[in-house]
């Protein structure tokens, strides 16, 4: 509960959801009722995305909290949603830039959730780093209609000709609905 609450602290947007308490394993404000949590995954191992543009679905593999068993785990992790109503996706996926290595103008990274819809969470382009080991923090929170037994996933694409790494330990996702 603790990692599901600082999930949120810093992950919600500014704006509406800044206002937004915690009340259980639901965010209350607003007087809109709050969104109820339906799965939080964690990373307990490293999943590597290929510097070639090859789409990798995520394998949030460690379960926080999910209680109605709606994820699929392993190579095809998947999120199937219980009931047709919009659902709340935050996705947390820190992108290891290495030591030494430069992530420049023409490199890319697409953060997405594929499956029944197919929505961009974030996308950096073009950075400069500094030559020290990184990360980038990929991060989207969206909202996404889903009817019931659809199914969803966390994707991640990055074309810097260079192998990288999610990092495990504070990669994330959290679904819920209102």
């Amino acid at each position: 509960d603790r990692r599901l609450r600082e999930t949120f602290k810093n992950g919600l947007p500014s704006g509406r959801y800044s206002s937004y308490l915690w009340d259980g394993m639901k965010i209350v404000g607003g007087g809109q009722g709050g969104i109820a949590i339906d799965a939080m995954y964690t990373m307990s191992a490293t999943n590597t995305v290929l510097g070639d543009s090859t789409p990798k679905r995520l394998n949030f593999n460690s379960q926080e909290y999910d209680p109605q068993g709606t994820v699929t785990t392993g190579s095809s992790w998947a999120f199937t949603a219980p009931a047709a109503g919009v659902y709340f996706v935050l996705v947390n996926a820190p992108l290891s830039i290495g030591n030494g290595i430069d992530w420049v103008a023409a490199d890319r990274a697409d953060l997405s959730i594929q499956g029944a819809v197919g929505e961009v969470l974030c996308t950096w382009v073009g950075i400069a780093v500094e030559a020290r080991p990184a990360n980038l923090l990929l991060m989207g929170f969206r909202p996404i209609p889903l009817d019931a037994a659809d199914v969803i996933y966390a994707q991640l694409v990055q074309d810097c000709g260079t192998d990288r790494n999610v990092d495990a330990a504070i990669a994330n996702i959290v679904i819920g609905h209102v």
